[in-house]
């Protein structure tokens, strides 16, 4: 799906636009969610309000650095650095703020993954369609991305262990949307000859939608794994869908991956299931 994502990035040609058609197209994408809401276990909004405010913010910053990156950096090599950040950021703040208990020898796999993060930055990649002289700022990009999104992942943990674990999950979505729409706002503000918002036919829309449509599946099942166990665990299980996406990547984009990167990008794998099997 992220490669998915990253070829309407591209095509739309504006990260803004695309994370505002995306979240937008997740309302009511994800809305058969609500059929499962027990609204009885709702907190009123003044326990939750303001942290749920905080959790989009950061989610919805986050969606608009990981696409910038994309315009700069190979899907590949983008969603491992992505994955990688991830795990370790969710992995340090759950211990902090979730008092989620973490083994001492986690920090090994750890090493493994910043190792294989390391030989991929250290990669050049001369393609066409992206901009070879700014992968440093692609690589700032994407980190910055995972440690607003494991802000907003470790709060909204706290949000659906306190409430009803789908509807949280749910309105995460709806108020990410919602900040993707301000941003367009403050873009426009800041640059009154930028076009608000890049224009796509209904087919595009509609495909996005299509595209974004399992994200169904995984913020429920997301929800509800949080709900029952730790979110450093729930959080590398989607492992297996680097390999993917990569593989993707190199037949939509013509993105050719030098050797060393795919033993980066395995290497990386490996990290991320090591710190699955030892938590």
């Amino acid at each position: 799906m992220s490669t998915l994502n990253a070829h309407y990035v591209r095509t739309i040609n504006d990260p803004f636009s695309s994370g505002f058609y995306r979240s937008f197209s997740l309302i009511f994408s994800l809305s058969p969610l609500l059929f499962l809401v027990d609204f009885s276990a709702v907190l009123p909004l003044s326990a939750w309000g303001w942290k749920m405010f905080g959790c989009a913010f950061f989610a919805s910053l986050a969606q608009v650095f990981k696409f910038l990156a994309l315009m700069i950096l190979p899907v590949g090599v983008q969603n491992a650095v992505t994955m990688s950040f991830n795990t370790i950021f969710v992995l340090t703040l759950s211990i902090v703020f979730l008092n989620e208990h973490i083994a001492p020898i986690t920090f090994f796999p750890i090493g493994v993954i910043l190792l294989g993060v390391v030989f991929l930055a250290l990669q050049k990649n001369k393609m066409d369609h992206l901009d070879y002289e700014k992968m440093g700022i692609g690589f700032l990009l994407t980190v910055s991305s995972s440690v607003v999104f494991a802000i907003s992942i470790v709060w909204l943990t706290q949000l659906i262990r306190a409430n009803d674990a789908v509807f949280m999950g749910y309105l995460w979505e709806v108020s990410i949307a919602i900040f993707a729409g301000i941003f367009l706002v403050i873009r426009k503000i800041h640059k009154p000859k930028t076009n608000l918002i890049k224009r796509i036919n209904r087919k595009t829309f509609l495909r996005i939608f299509l595209v974004n449509a399992f994200t169904f599946l995984g913020t429920g099942g997301f929800a509800l794994a949080t709900k029952m166990g730790p979110v450093s665990i729930v959080f590398t299980i989607g492992v297996a869908g680097l390999a993917v996406s990569t593989l993707l990547a190199h037949y939509l984009f013509r993105e050719k991956l030098s050797v060393i990167q795919w033993v980066s990008i395995f290497t990386v794998m490996a990290g991320i299931s090591m710190v699955y099997l030892i938590t």
